[in-house]
């Protein structure tokens, strides 16, 4: 029998460096620079328009708890068969100090900074089977099964942390090229109740982690000449 275990504290630092994208209906207006609109980003060490003018960059910060269980079986001279279970809990990635800003897409409201950012699931368990046989000299026929997780992508994981900027997009008289930043920026600030703003957000029944299920099986012969075939078939 084999056991083992991790306990993983994963902690980073980010930064989301904003800017400006201009937009203009033809090329004529390109020319006079008669803009359509523009979209102001932020800078994400900015200091904050939600919380309370914070400054620098965010930490974020996770945690995982792996364990598992595993057992040989040798059942006979020719036929071997491997099994085991694992667990994994990887908790909901969360900015350290609640420096987020996380959108609810249903009712266009801001949630409180320590609502979790999406469901982190806990009946993640993954049994794994696998086996080895040989019929008859020189030929193995192997096959097993198994389900696996995964903590997601973390630039999947973060929108709440990186939301937390100005994020806006102005169509009425929105000028030309250059745009006066300090203006946007103002307008934005002072208009907590009219304002467009364009954050990063989840659906509100995303869920963590990812699973797939795996299997194989292979037989292998040996030729003469001391060559081998194998013939194989994957899925998931």
């Amino acid at each position: 029998m084999k056991f083992g275990g991790e306990v993983r504290p994963v902690r980073f630092y980010t930064d989301r460096k904003g800017g400006t994208q201009c937009t203009y209906n033809n090329l004529s207006d390109f020319l006079a620079n008669r803009l359509a609109s523009f979209r102001y980003v932020g800078d994400l060490s900015d200091p904050s328009v939600f919380n309370n003018g914070a400054t620098g960059l965010r930490e974020g910060a996770q945690e995982y708890y792996i364990a598992y269980a595993q057992d040989e079986w040798k059942i006979s001279s020719n036929f071997r068969l491997n099994y085991g279970l694992r667990y994994e809990y990887y908790s909901p990635l969360r900015e350290a100090h609640d420096l987020n800003v996380q959108f609810d897409i249903n009712t266009g409201s801001i949630l409180p900074p320590t609502h979790p950012f999406y469901k982190a699931m806990k009946t993640n368990f993954g049994p794994r089977i696998g086996l080895s046989y040989s019929p008859i000299t020189k030929t193995a026929i192997r096959g097993g099964f198994g389900m696996f997780y995964g903590p997601g992508q973390t630039e999947d994981l973060l929108q709440p942390i990186e939301s937390d900027l100005i994020n806006t997009v102005v169509s009425s008289n929105p000028g030309g090229f250059p745009i006066d930043v300090n203006a946007v920026r103002t307008n934005f600030i002072n208009n907590p109740d009219n304002r467009s703003f364009g954050p990063r957000a989840y659906s509100p029944d995303y869920q963590v982690p990812e699973r797939i299920y795996q299997y194989n099986l292979s037989v292998q012969q040996e030729l003469p000449g001391k060559f081998i075939a194998t013939g194989a078939y994957v899925g998931k």
